[in-house]
């Protein structure tokens, strides 16, 4: 479940640079519309940066505790 959601907030980031970088390329030199869309782009970075730092960080806090996965007790 949760891994959906954090596969879908990546996509959402993904989606904001890539519209950032065609509203960038399609600014035509006007300065308010660049400055949007670098800021789509800036934003759309961060999301992603984020995003992959925090699912990294989750994957390898629990490799490193719970080696085997979550198990009740008394299952193998």
């Amino acid at each position: 479940m949760i891994n959906q959601l954090v596969l879908v907030l990546i996509g959402i980031g993904l989606l904001l640079f890539i519209f950032g970088l065609v509203k960038y390329v399609s600014a035509g030199g006007d300065e308010d519309e660049v400055k949007k869309a670098k800021s789509f782009i800036i934003f759309g970075i961060i999301a992603l940066f984020v995003m992959l730092s925090v699912w990294g960080l989750v994957n390898l806090l629990s490799d490193t505790f719970f080696p085997r996965g979550i198990l009740a007790p008394g299952f193998k």
